[in-house]
């Protein structure tokens, strides 16, 4: 096996090996707010998605980049990568809705606003689904499932999430300025969403950014590209989830309780 091959493998165990101790790092908050506090299944249904899907996304990974899985020349390496596509994608989506109903939420339930979130998530997804057609169309792979042709379509793909994600902060960012202004920025809510937005927008420019050199020369960054989104999307959308779960559990007195009922079970009040 070429060390490209074994370069992969180690990359998909490490990228596993960060979930499972982000799992167990948190495990004690996931038990106390997701599964042992009564939340909602909208909640549970979509810490699973960030959360145990990236896992199962990561062990798929490790058994498709195994030299000894690979030696057998039986393996379908277009399904694979488009498993890995559904699950890079499907992580971001619950991550987007995740922050939208936050920023819709801290805007009062905006209809003007959210109406313009929601077509712009649409849109968002409309372009996904044609990155992953084209890019499935024009994917070149030799006999062990590497890539080695540059998808020109998936730049679409950071360009348009990096763009959502600075959107997502501007907006936080007004909503944080107009608070200091008003005189109420100290409140928990509005500090944990500047502060978790701020962190994802960091994190996801970093991951983005920090790959594009060796996207440019190297030409093969498609397996270290899937494995830092998957894992910074998950461990980021799991941590919005948890915090403001435990933000309701010991500050259920503060200020904003309509925000932040909307926030915990991701419904619009009645």
């Amino acid at each position: 096996m070429t060390s490209e091959v074994l370069a992969r493998h180690y990359i998909n165990i490490g990228g596993l090996s960060l979930l499972v101790y982000d799992s167990f790092l948190n495990w004690d908050k996931e038990t106390r707010y997701i599964w042992g506090s009564g939340a909602p299944s909208t909640i549970k249904l979509s810490f699973c998605i960030c959360r145990y899907l990236a896992l199962a996304g990561q062990i798929v990974n490790i058994i498709y980049s195994s030299p000894t899985f690979l030696e057998r020349g039986n393996v379908n390496c277009f399904r694979w990568f488009l498993c890995q596509m559904c699950v890079v994608n499907l992580l971001v989506w619950n991550m987007d809705l995740i922050m939208i109903i936050r920023i819709f939420a801290l805007y009062d339930c905006s209809v003007r606003l959210g109406g313009i979130l929601a077509l712009w998530f649409i849109f968002c997804r409309g372009l996904d689904g044609w990155n992953v057609s084209r890019s499935s169309q024009e994917v070149v792979m030799d006999n062990l499932c590497i890539i080695r042709k540059i998808l020109k379509y998936a730049k679409w793909f950071s360009a348009s999430h990096l763009s959502t994600q600075a959107g997502f902060w501007l907006l936080t960012y007004r909503k944080y300025r107009q608070a200091k202004h008003e005189g109420w920025s100290n409140q928990p809510l509005i500090q944990l969403i500047m502060w978790d937005n701020s962190c994802v927008l960091l994190v996801l420019s970093g991951v983005l950014l920090s790959i594009l050199p060796y996207d440019i020369y190297t030409q093969k960054a498609a397996h270290v590209a899937i494995v830092a989104m998957t894992c910074a999307v998950s461990i980021m959308s799991s941590r919005l989830i948890l915090n403001v779960r435990s933000l309701k559990s010991h500050h259920g007195d503060i200020e904003q309780r309509e925000t932040l009922t909307i926030l915990t079970t991701q419904s619009h009040p009645e």
